[in-house]
């Protein structure tokens, strides 16, 4: 894959988290989950995860107050069961239709551009767009990459 499309790639299918195994049950561990999550209404402004557990289900972002952050880090995954306790795998990515709007975007930019001007033009300006676009997608990553961090260590210090 070429290096310009890397971000690219890496933003739409997200980061592969180390699994978390414990010693207790699938019940036990989705229980401990919800104690952590902050309830939408009453922590209005409040630090903390954000989020759903169900069916052995996980999605959980972190909130920090007086930042509003439209592209926080997201932990998607699953509770499995095995042998003597359980083992939470997942990816942390993006909310789906923040990257979806994103490509949208770029993609209406870079037709508009190209429909409006010659081609050597067009080729110049849309090299620009795909730039500006990647540079966006990695300042987004380095951004969340501390509350990639913060729902890591809540998750492994249940």
């Amino acid at each position: 894959m070429t290096r310009l499309l890397v971000p690219i790639a890496r933003f739409c299918r997200g980061d592969e988290c180390p699994p978390v195994t414990y010693h207790f049950g699938k019940e036990e561990a989705e229980r401990r989950i919800r104690s952590r999550i902050v309830p939408s209404l009453s922590g209005f402004g409040c630090e903390g995860l954000r989020g759903s557990v169900r069916n052995g289900r996980i999605s959980l972002y972190w909130r920090a107050p007086g930042f509003g952050n439209s592209w926080p880090a997201v932990f998607r995954g699953a509770i499995v069961s095995v042998e003597g306790g359980c083992r939470i795998e997942g990816r942390i990515s993006k909310f789906h239709f923040r990257t979806v709007g994103l490509f949208f975007c770029f993609g209406l930019a870079a037709f508009f551009v190209g429909h409006r001007t010659p081609t050597v033009t067009f080729s110049i300006v849309a090299v620009a767009v795909a730039v500006l676009g990647t540079a966006s997608i990695a300042l987004f990553q380095r951004v969340s990459y501390l509350e990639r961090g913060k729902i890591l260590s809540e998750l492994s210090s249940l």
